[in-house]
């Protein structure tokens, strides 16, 4: 009788893992059949962007897919970008640059100011100004 009631607890303890088991290996073995961006914009404010992921060209797809995450207000959203415009060369160079390391996407999203001449002129202008008050305040 004790083996039998161990037996049933055996069971039904292992049953939830049984049923998450193949859904795992499922997933891993996912192979999309065709393309996931039918339809791509060329441009995305970076403060709105979240992530990205890269899918390579292959069977599925002719071309280099660029899927951005979004931030959005419940959830992030998907919007795919157009890797031929100035913006997905831009990701995509900077994907090609940090060697594809999925840990370093953030250096590809952030915001970087070029250095123009206005802004060299105010950075210059702003070094002077605390000069000339360290120089009244000795």
């Amino acid at each position: 009788m004790q083996c039998k009631v161990l037996a049933l607890c055996a069971a039904v303890l292992a049953f939830p893992f049984l049923c998450l088991l193949p859904g795992h290996i499922s997933e891993a073995l996912h192979i999309p059949t065709r393309c996931q961006c039918p339809n791509t914009i060329s441009l995305v404010l970076r403060r709105h962007i979240k992530g990205f992921s890269v899918t390579e060209r292959g069977s599925h797809c002719p071309v280099m897919e660029l899927v951005l995450h979004l931030k959005g207000r419940n959830r992030p959203r998907l919007q795919c970008l157009n890797p031929f415009k100035k913006q997905g060369k831009q990701l995509l160079s900077c994907w090609k640059r940090i060697k594809q390391d999925e840990s370093k996407k953030n250096e590809c999203i952030k915001r970087k100011r070029l250095m123009t001449k206005q802004n060299k002129n105010r950075i210059l202008k702003k070094q002077m100004k605390k000069k000339r008050k360290q120089k009244k305040n000795k």
